[in-house]
């Protein structure tokens, strides 16, 4: 039973965060750490969690993930930037040999970044060919979260702020919605399109779980699942 509650609360989280964008980075954080407490169980109960995963659910932007409309292009843009940022600091670490990433995560986030910005209609591309990496090469394995000043993993500490920085291209940097939808073209009757609405909620359930994908991932690395930590 806690099991399937752990199962249920992840998915109604990512919900909570598709359809009310004024709550997008507490579902996307909650909805993660019941993924993490249902990977727990899963272990527990010799169950492969990963048979229930949502097909939003910190996936690669392919096939139907790909397909995000009616969400603002300023907004896409700034989601690119975080995820090549975190891509090119895991291929700094995997250069590095530090044994919890591979270059190819880190070339899947950049490809991330490249779809979304494709997507980002009317915004200005700010990912850049190399970030500053001055913290990664002088930083062994733990490194303090500058956020709360609590100590995790490197490789942790990237995806927590590339979970951050995604939810506040949706929130704004004062925590506040944002005026985050596009306008939408009249959809083709014979496209098999939905209503405006949800075609958006589709597409923030994507972005929702990209951000709590990277969530999920810095819990499984090390970072603290608690509420002071995440919603610091």
């Amino acid at each position: 039973m806690r099991y399937l509650s752990a199962a249920d609360a992840r998915r109604q989280w990512l919900l909570v965060a598709a359809n009310c964008p004024g709550r997008f980075a507490e579902g996307a954080l909650r909805s993660a750490r019941s993924a993490a407490a249902q990977h727990d169980l899963a272990v527990t109960l010799r169950i492969d969690a990963s048979s229930s995963d949502d097909d939003v659910y910190g996936r690669p932007l392919t096939g139907r993930n790909a397909a995000i409309r009616g969400v603002d292009g300023g907004v896409l843009a700034a989601m690119a930037e975080a995820e090549d940022r975190a891509g090119f600091a895991l291929q700094v670490l995997a250069s590095r040999s530090d044994g919890h990433e591979s270059i190819a995560v880190g070339d899947g986030y950049r490809a991330n970044a490249s779809r979304l910005m494709s997507m980002a209609i009317g915004g200005a591309d700010q990912r850049r060919k190399v970030y500053d990496v001055g913290a990664l090469t002088t930083t062994r394995q733990i490194g303090i979260d500058a956020t709360t000043r609590l100590a995790a993993p490197v490789p942790a500490l990237v995806e927590m702020d590339c979970a951050r920085d995604e939810m506040a291209a949706v929130m704004g940097t004062d925590g506040h919605e944002r005026s985050l939808l596009a306008p939408l073209a009249v959809p083709d009757p014979s496209s098999g399109a939905g209503s405006d609405a949800g075609t958006r909620e589709r597409s923030l359930l994507v972005l929702a779980g990209l951000a709590a994908g990277h969530a999920l991932k810095a819990f499984d690395l090390g970072f603290p699942a608690t509420d002071p930590a995440i919603f610091a």
